[in-house]
């Protein structure tokens, strides 16, 4: 009985998760996170503003492989697009490492970035998933004293993602 329970509680806390559909990709997102996405669709944005976290996904051309080569390459241009847009801020890369998303190999990246002057640092979880000619990127946002404890939730949401044919 404790199993089936258990099982019951699993299967309705993955179905809690309000779908976003981008192109060919479907993201996870909780019910009550606020849709903050403009409205040009290219980007979705949902905040928590309760628990201080913020999801923000985007679909674009260019469905490069994953291999050591591309998880050096995408982390020095996520800096040096970092510090084009902010120049006075830092960021660097804590992790970056081949996952496996629905089945497609996919890169992970950590973050710390620090906006500079009277702006708080966070810490960035992001995802590279690569699907034939165009890739999503899933970025997940908190401040670092909540990391720790979101990277679970920010997993689950990113290993949920589906890929239509």
């Amino acid at each position: 009985m404790r199993a089936i329970v258990v099982a019951l509680a699993l299967a309705v806390a993955a179905s809690a998760f309000a779908d976003v559909t981008m192109l060919r990709f479907t993201f996870k997102v909780p019910p009550e996170w606020t849709d903050k996405s403009p409205s040009s669709h290219a980007v979705s944005i949902f905040v928590d503003t309760n628990k201080g976290m913020v999801f923000n996904a985007s679909v674009s051309e260019g469905g490069d492989a994953v291999d050591d080569k591309f998880l050096d390459k995408f982390a020095a241009d996520s800096i040096a697009s970092f510090k084009k847009m902010l120049p006075d801020g830092t960021m660097s890369v804590r992790k970056k490492e081949k996952v496996t998303i629905a089945g497609i190999g996919c890169a992970r990246f950590e973050y710390d970035t620090n906006p500079g002057a009277d702006k708080d640092a966070v810490r960035q979880l992001v995802f590279y998933i690569p699907v034939e000619k165009q890739h999503a990127r899933l970025t997940y946002t908190t401040t670092p004293d909540k990391f720790a404890g979101a990277v679970p939730l920010f997993e689950k949401l990113a290993r949920a993602t589906k890929i239509a044919p």
